[in-house]
């Protein structure tokens, strides 16, 4: 799942963890830096 919204990536990733399924959720930026390929830091 991939949304630019940082307030809608969190509640994402906690609606997914309190639901208990395993689905990545990432920021637009995050991605476009991924496939540029800069390193981006894992977010708690």
């Amino acid at each position: 799942l991939a949304t630019a919204c940082p307030w809608c990536v969190r509640a994402f990733r906690d609606a997914a963890s309190e639901s208990g399924i395993d689905l990545p959720v990432y920021d637009l930026i995050d991605l476009v830096a991924l496939a540029a390929g800069v390193s981006v830091p894992a977010k708690a």
